[in-house]
């Protein structure tokens, strides 16, 4: 797979199958200009958290190779996110510098960490 190189991208939406695959446009500073960004998780079913390894893209993310990726902060001034994880929202802004966020949306945002049960019993 060739490396992402947007280098003029100012906006950009996408969907992409799980979240872990973010990594790819935070690597090597591929959208070094971006400032609007849209993303959805299409695949609610098989969402798999951070930490899991994908075979078939072969893509890992943890907080800690995020962090090891974006390592220069980003532009960003809009950040939607659609059917993304509680987990997967604290991982994300506690990996990658945003100064010049204006706005986070997060739309069907849900908790999958089973947190919010044991809370009830």
């Amino acid at each position: 797979m060739q490396p992402l190189s947007w280098s003029n991208t100012v906006q950009l939406t996408l969907s992409i199958q799980h979240f872990s695959e973010l990594r790819l446009l935070f690597e090597h500073n591929a959208l070094p200009a971006i400032e609007y960004l849209n993303i959805t998780i299409e695949n609610l079913d098989t969402n798999l958290p951070f930490n899991v390894n994908i075979s078939a893209s072969n893509v890992q993310l943890s907080k800690y190779s995020l962090r090891e990726t974006a390592t220069g902060g980003t532009h960003l001034k809009h950040l939607l996110l659609r059917y993304i994880t509680l987990n997967d929202v604290m991982i994300l802004i506690g990996s990658i510098t945003m100064p010049l966020l204006e706005e986070l949306i997060l739309i069907d945002m849900y908790d999958d960490s089973k947190l919010f049960l044991h809370l009830l019993f």
